[in-house]
């Protein structure tokens, strides 16, 4: 059986019209977004001279809605160098990485966020939510693509906003799981910072521990940040 899938929750959707576009209140909420203050963001490009000039990130995840002004630094200029897509989704077109869910788009978001002048490349390797399970075996065909791709596109981080949804205190060795580690330790040693979501349900389920594949020790395990101290957005 696949090892199936969950993506990391969003704390509050972006509202995206018909046309890609969104409104001018959410605008603003985007660009005083409470984790940018949380995490000292302006400060650290000030006193650092850092805002991801010169790297590309690989999301992979449910896509990206392109049009988004978000992914536009000016008018035919777009942040977003590379997209594919490794689902049946939008009739199984290769390029064709539209996000008919939202999540990836929201994590590409974030990552343009904090780095305004980092580059994309869009990996969709998780469907949009029609019912059918997404699983590692898409993923590890995303990593094999970051591999491939590295060079031509400058990638030097992989965005993984999802995990397995089990908690675990050390890293998995079953078999299910070699692939995708194995994987993973190789864009480590070609100086590719994997990043994941530590988990999702703490407020819920309150073990300790990681998922999958956050839990590996080459790979960055990343939280949340919320102003109002619930447990969970």
């Amino acid at each position: 059986m696949p090892l199936m899938i969950r993506i990391a929750k969003r704390p509050r959707p972006i509202p995206i019209d018909a046309n890609g576009d969104e409104s001018a209140a959410e605008t603003a909420r985007l660009r005083d977004a409470e984790a940018l203050a949380l995490l000292n963001v302006l400060s650290a490009r000030g006193k650092f001279i850092v805002n991801g000039e010169g790297i590309t990130v690989a999301v992979v995840d449910t896509g990206v809605r392109h049009s988004h002004s978000l992914f536009h630094r000016c008018i035919g200029k777009s942040n977003i160098v590379a997209s594919i897509n490794l689902t049946e989704d939008n009739f199984g077109v290769c390029y064709d990485a539209w996000d008919g869910a939202g999540h990836g788009t929201h994590v590409a978001g974030i990552v343009l966020q904090v780095a305004p002048a980092a580059k994309l490349a869009i990996v969709k390797a998780l469907p949009s939510g029609d019912g059918t399970e997404p699983h590692f075996e898409l993923i590890d065909r995303s990593l094999r693509w970051v591999l491939h791709h590295q060079r031509e596109y400058h990638i030097s981080v992989v965005c993984l906003s999802l995990g397995d949804d089990q908690v675990h205190r050390a890293p998995p060795t079953a078999d299910e799981y070699n692939t995708t580690a194995t994987l993973i330790a190789q864009l480590t040693a070609n100086d590719i910072a994997v990043v994941a979501a530590a988990g999702n349900h703490y407020a819920k389920n309150p073990t300790l521990g990681m998922c999958f594949p956050a839990i590996l020790p080459d790979c960055i395990s990343v939280g949340a940040v919320y102003d109002h101290d619930s447990g969970e957005p």
